[in-house]
């Protein structure tokens, strides 16, 4: 449903950042981005094939080493475009790891520096350089 809304919405950065929101209040925005990374390796891999399947007389059937050589050409092609686009999948990761990353940084650093601002308050900051 997702992606079907992704469609008809053109600020794919505001759907991104609510979606991500709403799939991590559900626990659920890993499997969520894995399913969209899921369906757009699909389409990518999908696309090639098609235009490989009609460009091919079907009474001309490739050898196997030629097959072969054909889909490890789409693989590579396929795989240098992937998270390249503006597609749901790569703004809803750029979300996801800006969200996650933010609480991350937040509940390490947090407490820290906000010790060192306090003492900053109170004595001068002046960084001194020691010689070696």
């Amino acid at each position: 449903m997702t992606l079907d809304i992704a469609k008809t919405i053109q600020d794919l950065d505001s759907l991104a950042e609510r979606l991500v929101h709403i799939f991590l209040a559900d626990n659920q925005a890993v499997e969520w981005l894995v399913f969209l990374a899921g369906k757009e390796i699909a389409a990518q891999f999908a696309q090639p094939k098609l235009k490989v399947a009609q460009s091919v007389d079907p009474s001309e059937l490739p050898s196997e080493d030629a097959e072969a050589h054909q889909q490890q050409t789409i693989k590579q092609e396929a795989t240098r475009t992937l998270f390249r686009g503006n597609s749901l999948l790569t703004k809803s990761l750029m979300k996801f790891m800006e969200k996650v990353g933010r609480d991350y940084l937040e509940e390490t650093l947090g407490p820290y520096l906000r010790y060192v601002v306090a003492i900053s308050a109170v004595e001068s900051c002046e960084v001194q350089l020691l010689k070696c």
